[in-house]
């Protein structure tokens, strides 16, 4: 009898110490985790900054561009140096 008690109370033992542990493991790897995302959301945030840029960038080339065809421009080759202010002197 006295030796199924000393069983029983090492495997609780085992058994707390490994629940322990891994309550103890799994809340390292989540502050792992969160950082992790934290970096992530970092960089998608200057991603997402630079595509912004850019998505400006060719708003204002596509702007340009239809202004330009609308005064009568069709090659590109014309464009160089044309800037918007130009489009409002050269109106009709």
């Amino acid at each position: 009898m006295m030796k199924k008690i000393l069983n029983i109370s090492i495997v609780i033992v085992i058994l707390l110490v490994a629940f322990q542990f891994l309550i103890g493991g799994s809340v390292c790897a989540d502050g792992d985790k969160f950082a992790f995302l934290e970096e992530k959301k970092a960089f998608l945030l200057k991603e997402n900054r630079i595509y912004d840029q850019k998505i400006a960038e060719l708003s204002s080339l596509i702007r340009i561009k239809t202004q330009a065809e609308l005064l009568g421009f069709k090659d590109n080759s014309i464009m160089v140096g044309y800037s918007s202010a130009d489009s409002v002197a050269l109106r009709p």
